[in-house]
């Protein structure tokens, strides 16, 4: 709750937010987008994008002297994404779709291979390629989903799993980075190193779950000699009454 509000309080700070929703229609558009997204989820607010001073409730939040950078034109928004997104920037500044023809401005969704998918692709071109690269990286990108519900599951026993989580993160991105590259060949070389990392990840993942079934079978061991030990006491008792 104390979290919850906390973000309700940040948002009401943010005059960009306030004004675009206030006006409604087209303007207001892209805060219900935001409201879904990825950014939104990770705390990134419109002006860690678009530049200006979101404490100023009035148009002086919009002035260059605030640091505001408006919207790029389509040109220039391999730059503007580029500003975090710096690996994916290389590949995409002398290329079309820039980022937003897939992944839209306002509407940004965590990263997955559902998002190529016909309806998306052959906006632009045929299908086939991208049919392809999903098709190899499909098996890798299991393997990721599955690893991180094991993680999850290990997490909940009480086990510190901050470094887990890190090499999965960072692996995670080296591999959803592979969408940008277009070359199944190159995708199907470097998925292969990508795979022998995710299995370094995924034996320590097993030592822990074999930890876990130890301490489970032991815990029920111990419970059934409590039990039967309580049985015997119980029993010797009555036989004294």
């Amino acid at each position: 709750f104390a979290f919850a509000a906390q973000v309700v309080a940040q948002e009401k700070q943010i005059s960009c937010i306030s004004c675009h929703t206030e006006m409604g229609d087209d303007l207001a558009k892209p805060v219900e987008l935001w409201e879904e997204s990825i950014h939104k989820q990770n705390g990134i607010y419109c002006n860690n994008c678009h530049g200006g001073n979101p404490d100023l409730q009035d148009m002086d939040a919009m002035s260059p002297q605030e640091g505001f950078v408006g919207a790029p034109t389509e040109d220039q928004v391999p730059q503007f994404c580029g500003k975090c997104h710096v690996a994916v920037m290389q590949n995409y500044m002398k290329k079309r779709p820039v980022c937003t023809t897939c992944h839209t401005a306002h509407h940004q969704q965590r990263a997955s291979l559902s998002l190529i998918n016909q309806k998306n692709c052959s906006r632009c071109h045929t299908y086939e390629r991208a049919k392809k690269i999903k098709f190899v990286m499909q098996g890798t990108e299991t393997e990721i989903n599955q690893l991180n519900n094991r993680i999850e599951k290990v997490k909940e026993e009480g086990f510190d799993t901050k470094s887990l989580e890190d090499a999965l993160f960072a692996n995670r991105n080296q591999f959803h980075r592979l969408t940008h590259v277009l070359s199944v060949d190159l995708i199907i070389d470097r998925t292969g190193t990508i795979t022998d990392d995710l299995n370094k990840i995924g034996n320590k993942v097993q030592d822990d779950e074999t930890t876990i079934k130890r301490r489970k079978i032991f815990g029920g061991i111990l419970i059934a000699f409590l039990f039967i030990s309580v049985l015997v006491i119980h029993n010797y008792r009555k036989s004294f009454s």
